[in-house]
């Protein structure tokens, strides 16, 4: 006995069953909520849409482009993004934190359906 509740290296209590090596290894976050999953997901989308509009700034000081034309796509461009991040967060068991990340991603999807249609 180790001291901590454990019969071996692997991880087993008394009487259990050994842990597989997922479970051994897994590797879990604190899930902070959903407000730190949205603000996460805010910061991304600040992130990454100003890398955008930094590189049409050419066309935006020569006039040919609006400031804010490239954020009309802004939900179609989030994808590459979006499913890594959701994935991060089911791996380290996050759901409340994919919760919030996916609200705000599913805000910016929307605001770029109504933006192309109207």
């Amino acid at each position: 006995m180790s001291g901590d509740g454990t019969d071996d290296e692997h991880g087993a209590v008394d009487g259990a069953e050994p842990l597989s090596y997922r479970e051994r290894y897994a590797e879990v976050d604190v899930d902070r909520g959903p407000l730190v999953g949205a603000l996460i997901g805010v910061g991304m989308f600040v992130a990454f849409q100003g890398m955008i509009v930094g590189a049409f700034q050419t066309g935006v000081i020569s006039g040919e482009t609006p400031l804010f034309a490239p954020l009309v796509f802004s939900g179609i461009t989030q994808l590459m993004y979006v499913f890594p991040t959701a994935l991060f967060f089911v791996n380290r068991r996050c759901p409340e934190m994919l919760k919030g990340f996916i609200a705000v991603a599913s805000l910016v999807l929307l605001g770029t359906l109504v933006a192309l249609v109207f």
